[in-house]
C-alpha cells in the first residue's frame, strides 16, 4: 500500500518509523491500564475510559479524582487542562499542513502526540508543502500514511 507514495515520501515515512514506533508506548498503555485497574475502576470501565480519553495523562490525572469521588465537572476541567498542551501542537503544525483536506488534517491530528510534534518540530521544515515532511510526520501512523486521499495530498 506505501507504493502509492513517492520514492521521497517513502523514504521519509521509514526514516520516521523507529523514531515512535518504541516500547515505550506500549509501556505507558499497560502502566496506565494497570494504574487504572488497580484503583477504582473495573476492567470494562478502564477499557471505556481508554476508547474514549485519548490522552493517557489525562487518564492518570483524573484517577485520584474518582478515587476521591470529586464532582464530575472537577474530572473534566482536569482532563481539558491536561488536554491543553493539543491546541499547542495544532498552532504550531497548523501552517504546515494547511493546504491539506480538511480529512486530512483531523487524520493527521488525531494520530498527534507528545513525541511525535517534538520529533517533528526539531527538524525545522519550511511552511508549506515539501516531499518528504507529510510521511516523516506520520513517524509510523500508518493508517495515516495509508489514508485514501494519499496519493491526490503528495502528487503536489
Amino acid at each position: 500500500m506505501l507504493d502509492r507514495l513517492s520514492d521521497t515520501n517513502r523514504r521519509a515515512f521509514f526514516e520516521g518509523v523507529p523514531l515512535t514506533c518504541v516500547p515505550g508506548n506500549a509501556v505507558v498503555g499497560l502502566v496506565t491500564g494497570i494504574a487504572m485497574t488497580k484503583s477504582v475502576l473495573t476492567v470494562p470501565q478502564a477499557l471505556g475510559m481508554s476508547f474514549a480519553v485519548y490522552a493517557g495523562s489525562s487518564q492518570l490525572a483524573v484517577l485520584p479524582l474518582f478515587a476521591a469521588k470529586r464532582p464530575l465537572w472537577t474530572v473534566l476541567l482536569t482532563a481539558a487542562m491536561v488536554n491543553l498542551r493539543f491546541v499547542i501542537f495544532i498552532a504550531g503544525l497548523a501552517p504546515h499542513f494547511s493546504y491539506l483536506s480538511l480529512r486530512r488534517r483531523l487524520l493527521l491530528g488525531y494520530f498527534n502526540g507528545d513525541i511525535i510534534y517534538l520529533m517533528f518540530s526539531k527538524r525545522n521544515f519550511p511552511v508549506g508543502w515539501q516531499p518528504g515532511k507529510e510521511p516523516l510526520r506520520h513517524r509510523g501512523d500508518a493508517p495515516a500514511a495509508l489514508c485514501p486521499d494519499c496519493r491526490r495530498d503528495h502528487a503536489r
